[in-house]
This record gives C-alpha cells, sequence and structure tokens, in this order.
C-alpha cells in the first residue's frame, strides 16, 4: 500500500475558518441597539419658537411628566418673501399645549388669577385636571400613577417671581416633584 504523505500548510486536510451564524447575530444586535439609542428622539419637543431654553451640561434625560410651558415675549418668524421678522407675542401659562393662562409682556400673572398672592389658579385646576385623569387610566390600567411629576419649560428670560408662583402652584395642585428643561451643551 502507497501512502501519499502531506504536505505542511495545505492539501485537503485543511479547512477555512467560516464564523458562527450566533456570533454574527449578536453584533447585529449590538449594532441595531446602538443606532436605536444613538437616534432616539427626545421625549420633549419644544416646537414654539418663542422659547429661548437655558443651556446646560446636565447628564439626565427627561421621563414621561406633564409639561408646563410659559412661552416668550417674542419670537422670530419668517415672511412669506423668505425675511425673518421679529413679532411681539403675549407670553401664555400651557400645560400640555394647552393654553391656560395669557401673562403680561413682563411675564407678570394678573393679579385676577392669583390665590393667596402665590397660587395661580387656572394652572391650579388644569393640573388639578390633570391629575384627576391619571389617577382614573391608573385604577383603569392597574398600572401605577407616574404623577407627580412636571416638567418646566420656560424662556430664559421669565422672571423667577414668575417660576415661583408657577413651583408653588404645582405644589399646592399635588406635583411635588418637577424638573427644568434645558438645552443640553454639547461636549
Amino acid at each position: 500500500m502507497a501512502r501519499k504523505r502531506r504536505r505542511a500548510g495545505g492539501g485537503a486536510g485543511v479547512q477555512a475558518a467560516m464564523p458562527s451564524l450566533t456570533s454574527l447575530m449578536d453584533v447585529v444586535t449590538i449594532i441595531l441597539i446602538y443606532f436605536v439609542k444613538t437616534f432616539a428622539a427626545s421625549p420633549i419637543t419644544v416646537q414654539d419658537p418663542s422659547i429661548k431654553l437655558p443651556m446646560s451640561s446636565s447628564l439626565e434625560s427627561p421621563q414621561d411628566s406633564i409639561v408646563v410651558m410659559i412661552t416668550g415675549a417674542e419670537r422670530m418668524d419668517r415672511t412669506p418673501d423668505g425675511r425673518n421678522i421679529w413679532i411681539e407675542a403675549t407670553p401664555v401659562v400651557s400645560v400640555d399645549d394647552e393654553v391656560v393662562l395669557q401673562l403680561d409682556q413682563k411675564f407678570e400673572v394678573p393679579k385676577a388669577s392669583l390665590e393667596r398672592q402665590f397660587v395661580i389658579r387656572p394652572l391650579k385646576q388644569k393640573l388639578l385636571e390633570v391629575k384627576k385623569m391619571q389617577n382614573i387610566t391608573s385604577q383603569l390600567t392597574d398600572k401605577e400613577s407616574s404623577g407627580g411629576k412636571i416638567i418646566f419649560v420656560l424662556d430664559k428670560h421669565v422672571p423667577f417671581r414668575t417660576v415661583s408662583k408657577a413651583l408653588v402652584t404645582a405644589g399646592e395642585a399635588g406635583f411635588p416633584e418637577f424638573k427644568f428643561a434645558i438645552v443640553k451643551l454639547e461636549d
């Protein structure tokens, strides 16, 4: 019987290395998760051009919450011929895009809308309605209510006296937790 000798490094006994399907699926899944996380939209979108949010380097992202917005007193708008113009607008307080109160040009709350000098009556009424709806929804869905959290979207020119009235009002309506929306500074 004749035997054939195999050459070292070649011949029929060498197989090409193939990656396993499991490893490839793991890599594809990780890449997919990366892209989803990278391109995920923020839960809060500020579409009102009259609001100029303050800048921050905070790393936290907002959670699902009620949005209380106080718009700015002026905004830039574009005319049909493409020019940019400044428009004077009346600042308003809104809850989840529903206007509840108009402020004056200096962001002052009308005295007729105040209770005990610090509680904004129309804002409190709207927040109580929202709280009631959250409680009903949580009872129907057997899920714990995510209520109690408010995100304030405020123009950076809103004075602290108006912000403090909005905060006191939120506390009176049963929303003890709050956050402020900001524009995150890029590193």
